[in-house]
C-alpha cells in the first residue's frame, strides 16, 4: 500500500491525472482503429490478388511413345501434358524410331479472358483459378526404308558425278 502511494506521489509530480489516462487511451484506441482499417483493407487487397491462369497443353501421336519437343525444350514422350507460359505460335517436335520427324509450328490463340485489357483482371483479381487445357494429337508417318541395292546404286551415281567433275588432284600431305 505505501508503495502505491509513492507511485501515485511520483506520477502526480509527473502530471499524470487519472483521467488523463483515460483520455490517452481513447487517443490510442482511435489511432489503432484507423489503422486497423488500413490493415484490413491491407489484406483484403492481397486475398484479392489470389487470381491464376492454369495452361497445360496434351500432346497424343499415333503411335503413342514418341518423344516431344516443344520449342527446343524435351518434355517427354506421347502421352504427355507440360505447361506453357505463352500464346501464339509454338514449334511442336515427335520422333519416333521408324517413323518420320515431324515438326509442326502449332499456333495457340489466347481464350477470351486472356486478351488485353481483360487479362490483368483474369490473372489478378479473379478468385479462384481459371484453366485453359489444349489438346493436339497428330499421325506419324513410317519411315520408307531404301533397299540397300538402290542406296549403294544412287551413292555410285553421285560418286561419279561429282568425280567426274573435280579436275584438281588431291592435296599432298607436305608443304
Amino acid at each position: 500500500m505505501a508503495n502505491q502511494c509513492l507511485l501515485k506521489d511520483v506520477l502526480y509530480k509527473e502530471g499524470w491525472r487519472p483521467g488523463a489516462r483515460l483520455a490517452m487511451n481513447r487517443q490510442r484506441n482511435t489511432r489503432s482503429a484507423g489503422h486497423n482499417v488500413y490493415l484490413l483493407l491491407a489484406v483484403l487487397l492481397c486475398l484479392a490478388q489470389v487470381g491464376c491462369v492454369q495452361r497445360r497443353m496434351f500432346i497424343n501421336s499415333n503411335p503413342p511413345g514418341a518423344t516431344v519437343w516443344i520449342n527446343d525444350r524435351e518434355v517427354g514422350t506421347t502421352p504427355v501434358a507440360t505447361h506453357f507460359r505463352f500464346y501464339g505460335t509454338h514449334e511442336i517436335r515427335l520422333a519416333k524410331d521408324g517413323y518420320e520427324t515431324l515438326t509442326v509450328q502449332q499456333p495457340v490463340r489466347p481464350p477470351w479472358y486472356e486478351i488485353p485489357p481483360f487479362d490483368l483482371v483474369s490473372e489478378n483479381f479473379v478468385p479462384g483459378e481459371l484453366r485453359d487445357t489444349r489438346s493436339f494429337s497428330y499421325n506419324l508417318q513410317p519411315r520408307l526404308l531404301v533397299p540397300k541395292k538402290n542406296l549403294l546404286g544412287r551413292a555410285e551415281t553421285m560418286r561419279q558425278t561429282h568425280h567426274s567433275e573435280y579436275t584438281g588432284g588431291f592435296p599432298q600431305g607436305g608443304r
